[in-house]
């Protein structure tokens, strides 16, 4: 008989804080991870190169940061919308999955996020959704790893809410669940430290 996850003992507030610390916790570890290791540590052994050699804006990381601890807030209280679905037993959460079932898990939900990114991001670089909200993220013209959750609250809701169709069609595992997020930011990150490792390659 499966286990499934009891949030009956958690409120709503207990979620969002769990969800703030999860979020706020990921983004600044790969944010100093991959500001060290591209920017540090391969600068310094000559592996790769920068992309863009332009210089930063003033307090632009700074202000990655404002944007990015804003789209942690919304991340983190967002978590209440499937705390509650799994209160009302619209989803339900397997917390003893065979580690093949989570695998299986993951690669979907990655593809999914993948199909959900696509479609927003085609929204958002739209003429009405553009200037209003997505141009703040573009301000970042040269890159850093802090430049990743720089969004307005909308997009970041837009973005955040990328688990609620498959947590309502499909009972996931908690692994599975958790993990999508590391995944997702890990890529994203590399992608925003502004840094080739193979410019040889012309990846």
């Amino acid at each position: 008989m499966r286990a499934y996850l009891d949030l009956s003992e958690v409120t709503a507030l207990e979620a969002a804080g769990w969800g703030l610390a999860y979020f706020t916790s990921i983004y600044f570890g790969f944010a100093i991870f991959h500001g060290l290791v591209h920017r540090w540590v391969m600068a310094k052994l000559g592996w790769g190169r920068r992309l863009n050699e332009r210089p930063i804006y003033k307090d632009q990381i700074w202000k990655e940061m404002g944007w990015s601890g804003l789209s942690i807030l919304v991340f983190g209280v967002g978590l209440i919308v499937p705390w509650w679905m799994v209160r009302q037993g619209w989803a339900h959460v397997m917390m003893d999955a065979p580690w093949s079932t989570v695998v299986l898990e993951l690669l979907a939900l990655v593809a999914w996020n993948d199909v959900h990114f696509y479609a927003t991001h085609r929204l958002l670089h739209s003429k009405w959704a553009f200037p209003r909200f997505h141009i703040q993220h573009h301000k970042s013209v040269v890159t850093t790893p802090f430049s990743t959750y720089a969004f307005h609250p909308v997009e970041a809701a837009m973005l955040g809410n990328v688990l609620l169709l498959p947590m309502a069609v499909h009972d996931f595992s908690v692994q599975a669940l958790v993990a999508l997020p590391l995944v997702s930011l890990w890529f994203n990150s590399i992608g925003h430290v502004n840094w080739d490792p193979w410019p040889r390659l012309g990846v």
